[in-house]
């Protein structure tokens, strides 16, 4: 039997009708053999189990999913608690309850001869669907003071702005998944977000004006001011707001380095952890060792399917969702439409760092280093 390895690239996209019972989360995956190749319109079955505690604990639940079939990216979706239950009931989870770990086994054949692919965590089902099943009610009418909640005693109201906070958290996952995506920064900006391997990566370039801290990030428009900076910035691509909702902001690496980007729980993914991704996709230890393009087609599966000038558009099969976002350089904005750059949270040489590049002429990845002025994409990953 040919042996397959999976990729997995979205644990969870969504949480699905709350209205209708089972509760459920989609569940996406490129499925691939063992050189690598994305194995395209091919049926094959898969065993979800759900774990209790840690990733040899109790099964508190156990599906299957017969004859799903890959498409034309070798891509297959899963509703996980809409498969057929060989053990236990989804709906009787009770996510507050503990921590759980979510097991996937696989049949390339499509029949039911399981090799286990990996034991996962699960992060973010449970905020939705513990939330479901408590007794919050009116939860956008929630109290705002202290005996709103029933503390009557010697609290602070810092206290209760933290409870806020988590309510809000789990208002806006039910609020509209699917649009809101996983992740808030500061300033109320939605980000779609995409499991890769064993990381979960932001789908899309930061756009946030603010740190985490809710400080103000320097807006710096003037290319010499810009050029001579030796502190932290932003602009957008030209200078054009417009930009924002597509490509995200332009940050120079000082404002990296201040470690505070990205939203809390979350940071600016290093070297080695940009490696990890690509190696995820396929790419060798050697090659992702390697500066210049590196690679055969990781480019391709981390570049959109549209936007990408003179047809460069990729596959988009890792989800990643790289656009071609361009760059500040020394005195001006270039390459919209034909690159894009991501800092890493890695210092190279003195006064540079180290970035990432995707072109739109070639299927491979970029690893080189970046003049600390220059301004370039963010992609945050979680912690």
């Amino acid at each position: 039997m040919k042996k397959l390895i999976l990729l997995l690239i979205a644990m969870m996209l969504g949480l699905m009708a709350f209205a209708q019972a089972p509760l459920s989360f989609n569940y996406q995956a490129v499925v691939r053999d063992l050189t690598g190749s994305v194995l395209v319109d091919k049926e094959v079955s898969f065993r979800v189990s759900i774990l209790s505690g840690s990733t040899s604990g109790t099964l508190v639940y156990r599906e299957i999913h017969s004859e799903e079939s890959t498409n034309e990216f070798g891509l297959v979706e899963l509703e996980i608690g809409k498969g057929s239950a060989s053990m236990g009931a989804f709906s009787d989870i009770t996510w507050g309850d503990n921590t759980y770990f979510l097991k996937i086994e696989i049949d390339p054949e499509g029949g039911s001869t399981w090799e286990e692919i990996g034991t996962t965590q699960l992060v973010s089902v449970p905020y939705a669907l513990y939330a479901r099943s408590s007794d919050f009610e009116c939860i956008n009418n929630r109290p705002t003071t202290l005996e709103g909640y029933g503390i009557t005693d010697a609290v602070s109201q810092a206290s209760v702005d933290v409870l806020k906070q988590k309510i809000d958290k789990i208002s806006w996952i039910l609020e509209d998944p699917f649009k809101r995506g996983l992740v808030k920064d500061c300033e109320g900006n939605d980000y779609k977000t995409i499991m890769i391997g064993t990381q979960t990566w932001m789908a899309e370039n930061l756009k946030t004006t603010k740190y985490d801290d809710e400080t103000l990030i320097p807006n710096v428009i003037d290319d010499a001011t810009w050029n001579s900076l030796t502190s932290d910035a932003y602009c957008w691509f030209n200078n054009d707001i417009g930009n924002k909702d597509i490509y995200g902001a332009l940050y120079n690496w000082h404002a990296v380095k201040t470690g505070k980007l990205c939203p809390e729980g979350w940071h600016v993914p290093s070297d080695s952890e940009w490696k990890q991704l690509e190696m995820a996709l396929g790419m060798t230890h050697e090659q992702a060792d390697a500066f210049s393009w590196r690679g055969t087609d990781q480019g391709t599966q981390m570049k959109t399917t549209s936007g990408w000038n003179d047809n460069g558009n990729g596959t988009n099969s890792s989800g990643f969702s790289g656009l071609p976002s361009g760059y500040r350089g020394n005195s001006n904005f270039v390459y919209i439409g034909y690159y894009g750059f991501w800092w890493t949270s890695s210092e190279g040489s003195e006064g540079k760092a180290l970035v990432r590049g995707l072109n739109y002429s070639g299927t491979t990845v970029s690893r080189g280093s970046g003049n600390a002025e220059y301004g370039n994409s963010v992609r945050c990953l979680r912690d």
